[in-house]
């Protein structure tokens, strides 16, 4: 029996390792969730065989990062691939009888910001024994860690900095959730250089905070005298936000009295559509082209999407906003 999950995965994931009896192999790139480690470790608690492998860099193997030495002294199985020749893969068998396999990091980075996914593969011996047979054939290249572990420093390459700055505002942000009070986030992720503030100074991040994004792409459709026009883009995905953007439109043809605005994405996850369509009133009669209305859109970091459209003929201003934190990411 195979299932797909495209959301909801973290969970689905520790549902699974629940039910784990004997045994748990992990084999992935990245390993930073703190619920996914308790769970891992709850599971060697109880007495299971539990090996792990993942890339020997900064991200996994820092000093504030998941606490993997108590897994080794609690005879886990750590093994370390170099990154000079990094597995890429994102797998986890149970028990020799369920397969975990899909995109998904086990990180907040997947978990917060990516699209990702996992297919769960039950009793399909065949495919169990392939992906066990790779898992054994990797752990003869590597060395379990034995003793104490030696943790990564940031690297000196500012183009490396900024991709893993980006997975420790994700951590952080979380270590922070379950603070009291939480820590206040108000520096980008790009900004973030000072690799001992991360390290060694983590009590004292008063001033982090992630760099907010549109997470699809928003614009309008203007339909006026009962005819469509083409979609204007107003934002685009990956923007960061707050952003806004100004058009104005002149009629089409003569006499025109209303335009109905339609805010709408290029993108299928989210309806902006049944929330955000008004008809601007008012125009003066006259030829076309003389006529006009100006619209702005404008995307905050809480995901509030407002809308106003300005009648130029008439000065009247008509706005809705939309408000749903899956706009931005």
């Amino acid at each position: 029996m195979e299932t797909a999950y495209f959301s909801g995965i973290r969970q689905a994931i520790i549902n699974e390792l629940d039910l784990a009896e004997k045994s748990i192999k992990i084999a992935v790139a990245w390993f930073t969730s703190q619920e996914l480690f308790e769970k891992i470790i709850e599971k060697k608690s109880a007495g299971l065989d539990i090996q792990i492998i993942i890339l020997d860099d900064y991200i996994n193997n820092r000093v504030d990062g998941l606490d993997f030495q108590k897994f080794i002294d609690m005879k886990g199985k750590l093994m370390f691939c170099h990154p000079d020749k990094p597995i890429h893969h994102k797998f986890c068998l149970i028990d020799e009888d369920v397969l975990i396999n899909g995109s998904y990091n086990w990180t907040y980075f997947s978990e917060k910001r990516n699209y990702e996914n996992i297919v769960v593969t039950k009793g399909n011996k065949h495919i169990i024994s392939q992906f066990s047979e790779f898992f054994l054939k990797l752990c003869s290249t590597l060395d379990i860690v034995q003793g104490k572990i030696e943790r990564k420093v940031m690297p000196e390459s500012t183009h490396e900095k900024g991709g893993i700055n980006e997975y420790i505002i994700y951590d952080l942000q979380y270590k922070n959730e379950k603070n009291d009070p939480p820590v206040i986030f108000e520096i980008a992720p790009n900004l973030l250089t000072d690799s001992k503030m991360l390290v060694s100074k983590e009590q004292d991040v008063l001033a982090l905070k992630m760099e907010k994004k549109a997470s699809l792409s928003l614009g309008m459709i203007a339909i006026i005298g009962g005819i469509s026009g083409k979609f204007l883009r107003f934002i685009e995905k990956n923007q960061v936000v707050p952003c806004n953007k100004t058009i104005t439109l002149n009629s089409g043809f003569d006499n025109m009295s209303i335009g109905n605005v339609i805010i709408c994405s290029t993108e299928d996850n989210i309806d902006v559509n049944n929330h955000l369509q008004f008809k601007v009133t008012g125009f003066i009669p006259d030829i076309a082209g003389k006529s006009s209305m100006t619209v702005t859109l404008h995307l905050d970091e809480t995901g509030k999407l407002t809308v106003s459209a300005h009648n130029n003929d008439t000065a009247e201003v008509f706005v809705q906003t939309y408000e749903n934190n899956s706009l931005v990411y």
